[in-house]
Protein backbone atom coordinates (compact mmCIF):
# COMPACT_ATOMS: atom_id res chain seq x y z
CA UNK A 1 0.00 0.00 0.00
CA UNK A 2 2.87 2.58 1.06
CA UNK A 3 4.30 1.98 -2.60
CA UNK A 4 0.62 2.54 -4.24
CA UNK A 5 0.06 5.60 -2.39
CA UNK A 6 4.21 7.27 -2.97
CA UNK A 7 3.23 6.47 -6.64
CA UNK A 8 0.15 7.99 -7.06
CA UNK A 9 1.92 11.16 -5.48
CA UNK A 10 4.34 10.74 -8.35
CA UNK A 11 1.54 10.59 -11.45
CA UNK A 12 0.37 13.75 -9.92
CA UNK A 13 3.37 15.37 -9.85
CA UNK A 14 4.22 14.26 -13.68
CA UNK A 15 1.81 16.93 -15.07
CA UNK A 16 4.67 19.11 -15.89
CA UNK A 17 7.76 16.83 -16.16
CA UNK A 18 8.62 15.69 -19.09
CA UNK A 19 8.54 12.03 -19.81
CA UNK A 20 12.53 11.00 -19.73
CA UNK A 21 12.18 12.18 -16.03
CA UNK A 22 12.99 10.24 -13.35
CA UNK A 23 11.29 10.43 -10.73
CA UNK A 24 13.26 9.12 -7.06
CA UNK A 25 10.68 8.46 -4.06
CA UNK A 26 11.59 7.69 -0.48
CA UNK A 27 9.08 6.32 1.59
CA UNK A 28 10.99 6.66 5.48
CA UNK A 29 11.01 7.18 8.90
CA UNK A 30 13.11 8.61 11.47
CA UNK A 31 14.95 6.44 14.63
CA UNK A 32 13.41 6.44 17.99
CA UNK A 33 13.85 9.61 19.87
CA UNK A 34 14.37 11.73 17.14
CA UNK A 35 11.76 15.18 17.22
CA UNK A 36 9.40 15.93 14.37
CA UNK A 37 11.45 19.41 14.60
CA UNK A 38 14.75 17.19 13.93
CA UNK A 39 12.80 15.26 11.63
CA UNK A 40 11.27 18.75 9.95
CA UNK A 41 15.03 20.08 9.92
CA UNK A 42 16.75 17.30 8.54
CA UNK A 43 14.66 16.98 5.87
CA UNK A 44 15.09 20.68 5.03
CA UNK A 45 18.49 20.47 4.90
CA UNK A 46 18.51 17.97 1.96
CA UNK A 47 17.26 20.61 0.07
CA UNK A 48 21.05 22.49 0.13
CA UNK A 49 22.32 19.11 -1.18
CA UNK A 50 20.66 17.86 -3.60
CA UNK A 51 19.87 20.72 -5.74
CA UNK A 52 23.64 20.91 -6.37
CA UNK A 53 23.39 17.80 -8.16
CA UNK A 54 23.04 17.73 -12.08
CA UNK A 55 19.49 16.81 -13.58
CA UNK A 56 18.16 17.86 -10.54
CA UNK A 57 14.56 19.55 -11.36
CA UNK A 58 12.25 19.53 -7.85
CA UNK A 59 12.03 18.41 -4.83
CA UNK A 60 8.70 17.72 -2.73
CA UNK A 61 8.20 15.94 0.39
CA UNK A 62 5.38 14.82 2.46
CA UNK A 63 4.78 14.01 6.47
CA UNK A 64 2.17 11.33 7.68
CA UNK A 65 1.10 12.40 11.28
CA UNK A 66 -0.90 9.10 11.33
CA UNK A 67 2.41 6.90 10.44
CA UNK A 68 4.94 8.86 11.25
CA UNK A 69 6.42 8.56 7.68
CA UNK A 70 7.90 10.95 5.18
CA UNK A 71 7.51 10.68 1.69
CA UNK A 72 10.54 12.08 -0.20
CA UNK A 73 10.12 13.03 -4.25
CA UNK A 74 12.72 14.47 -5.91
CA UNK A 75 12.64 14.75 -10.06
CA UNK A 76 15.17 14.15 -12.10
CA UNK A 77 16.48 14.77 -15.82
CA UNK A 78 16.56 11.70 -16.52
CA UNK A 79 17.80 7.83 -15.25
CA UNK A 80 21.26 8.05 -15.45
CA UNK A 81 21.71 11.53 -13.63
CA UNK A 82 19.25 10.02 -10.83
CA UNK A 83 21.70 7.00 -10.03
CA UNK A 84 24.83 9.28 -10.39
CA UNK A 85 23.37 11.57 -7.63
CA UNK A 86 22.74 8.96 -6.03
CA UNK A 87 26.09 7.81 -5.71
CA UNK A 88 26.86 11.13 -4.87
CA UNK A 89 24.19 12.02 -2.03
CA UNK A 90 25.42 8.90 -0.49
CA UNK A 91 29.49 10.17 -0.56
CA UNK A 92 28.10 13.67 0.94
CA UNK A 93 28.52 14.30 4.58
CA UNK A 94 25.40 16.19 5.15
CA UNK A 95 23.26 13.91 3.08
CA UNK A 96 25.04 11.19 5.59
CA UNK A 97 24.17 12.84 8.94
CA UNK A 98 20.72 12.62 7.68
CA UNK A 99 20.60 9.41 6.04
CA UNK A 100 22.16 8.53 10.07
CA UNK A 101 18.96 9.74 11.34
CA UNK A 102 16.63 7.69 9.20
CA UNK A 103 15.45 3.76 9.64
CA UNK A 104 17.42 2.07 7.35
CA UNK A 105 15.47 -1.11 8.03
CA UNK A 106 11.82 0.64 7.06
CA UNK A 107 12.61 2.62 4.28
CA UNK A 108 11.76 2.47 0.75
CA UNK A 109 14.05 3.53 -2.07
CA UNK A 110 13.53 3.49 -5.35
CA UNK A 111 13.62 5.42 -9.13
CA UNK A 112 10.04 5.32 -11.29
CA UNK A 113 9.27 6.36 -14.26
CA UNK A 114 6.01 8.36 -15.07
CA UNK A 115 3.78 5.80 -17.00
CA UNK A 116 0.07 7.41 -16.96
CA UNK A 117 -1.49 10.76 -15.70
CA UNK A 118 -4.97 12.19 -15.06
CA UNK A 119 -6.16 15.52 -13.85
CA UNK A 120 -9.40 16.21 -12.89
CA UNK A 121 -11.82 17.75 -15.53
CA UNK A 122 -12.88 21.97 -15.14
CA UNK A 123 -16.75 22.45 -14.76
CA UNK A 124 -17.94 25.83 -15.42
CA UNK A 125 -20.45 27.03 -12.83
Amino acid sequence: MKTLTTSTIAAVLASSISSASTFEIVNTQFVEGVSYQEQQEAMESLNSVVKHFDGFQSRSYFYSEELNRWTDIIVWENADLAQSATVKAMENPEALEVFSKMDSENTIFSHYQSIGYIEAELTSQ
